[in-house]
């Protein structure tokens, strides 16, 4: 038998509330990482702080000091640490002790896809897409740019 209670509450139940979920992959891909490190934005707070920047430009207007979604101050920052035709940067040791640790890294594929790094060996790159979670393996020559998003202090 349907109680009365769980009748009027049903329509409630099977609303599809509006989620606060990024549309933008770098911006889905860019709170996991900070969150990772213990830091929380919100996907408005990201992609206003981007603006309509793509690729290595848009790693580069999340540098600086901004509040956090807890209202505490933060310094940003995410450091390039491969990039194709580039030599390989020093803080690349600094990636794999991420990757170790369970904190993603950012991947930006030639064809302007982004993806979370999970894990890399000599011939594969561990990915899963920040926004379906997708999980594929990607040939090293696939990737355009590695980037390790930074929180000072942390």
């Amino acid at each position: 038998m349907i109680n009365r209670r769980i009748l009027l509450a049903l329509p409630l139940l099977l609303a599809n509330p509006a989620r606060a979920e990024p549309a933008d992959p770098l911006v889905a891909a860019l709170i996991t990482c900070w969150q990772a490190r213990g830091v929380r934005f919100t996907p408005e707070q990201v992609a206003a702080r981007i603006g309509a920047r793509t690729g290595r430009d848009a790693l580069l207007a999340v540098a600086g000091a901004w509040t956090d979604a807890n209202d505490d101050d933060q310094e940003t920052m995410v450091e390039i640490v491969w990039e194709a035709g580039a030599p390989p940067s020093p803080a690349e040791p600094l990636l794999t002790v991420d990757l170790v640790a369970g904190r993603p890294a950012l991947l930006l594929t030639r064809d302007g896809e982004w993806w979370l790094l999970h894990a890399r060996s000599q011939n594969m790159l561990a990915v899963h897409h920040p926004l379906t979670g997708q999980a594929q393996m990607l040939a090293p020559d696939a990737a355009a740019l590695i980037g390790r998003p930074v929180i000072a202090g942390a």
